[in-house]
């Protein structure tokens, strides 16, 4: 695929109403979209297969959130506006799907339903610094994760109930991928530690077919081998390449 062409995959249907409350994974009638997430709400997800190994899970959060914002401090003033390779979203958009996500991890933590955590992503400000508004919802984010018996703890997560150990994989992998997504949007560095590749591919691998029949990942048809760069198999993977 051509770096110009833009991203052959699918996401759920970005929702904003007029105060710009900012995109939240939802259908067009306000539900959480089918396409975005492979379970029934309170069906529960194995943590077996979302778990990243060899490496710690506060660990792997606090490095893809450091990751993350290098590349979201690194977006030029006036490109916010401009499409993103994330299908209808703006950057700006895709910077509002991160501290939306964040602030349903909070809430998810804090016990709250799925409807209860969807909701809690839409109360708080999108507007301003957008970096600002990362560094805020992030801080509370990893403090939720941090919590003594967080990752322990049962969520209900849309995709079905998991501890917190399996749902840290799902925010760590949305802050590298999304924070890819920034860079090639607006002519950034794109370039992805291995490390954290590697776990992030970790995480995404048990599930791919599954998330490519719900139309979470789209199977670009590019063909990879075994041996090649892990960032490279975790784009293509992801369906970013």
């Amino acid at each position: 695929m051509a770096a110009s062409s833009g991203m052959a995959w699918s996401k759920p249907v970005l929702v904003s109403n007029s105060a710009r409350t900012g995109p939240v994974a939802t259908s067009r009638r306000g539900s959480p979209a089918r396409g975005a997430y492979p379970h029934t709400p309170g069906d529960s997800v194995d943590a077996s297969v979302v778990v990243s190994p060899g490496m710690e899970p506060l660990d792997l959060l606090k490095r893809t959130t450091v990751e993350y914002r290098r590349r979201l401090a690194a977006v030029p003033i006036d490109r916010w506006g401009d499409q993103s390779v994330c299908g209808e979203w703006t950057v700006k958009e895709v910077a509002d799907h991160i501290v939306g996500g964040n602030r349903v991890a909070v809430a998810l933590l804090d016990g709250a339903s799925t409807e209860e955590a969807m909701a809690a992503a839409r109360t708080g400000s999108f507007d301003g610094d957008p970096v600002e508004r990362f560094d805020e919802t992030a801080a509370a984010q990893f403090a939720a994760f941090d919590a003594e018996g967080a990752l322990d703890r049962i969520v209900h997560h849309p995709a079905g109930d998991m501890p917190g150990a399996a749902f840290i994989g799902f925010r760590a992998g949305a802050l590298l991928l999304h924070g890819w997504d920034l860079a090639r949007s607006t002519g950034g560095d794109e370039s992805l530690p291995g490390q954290l590749a590697e776990a992030i591919h970790a995480v995404y691998l048990p599930m791919v077919d599954m998330a490519r029949s719900f139309g979470i990942f789209a199977d670009t048809g590019t063909e990879v081998t075994d041996d090649a760069p892990i960032a490279q198999r975790l784009l293509v993977l992801a369906g970013r390449a």
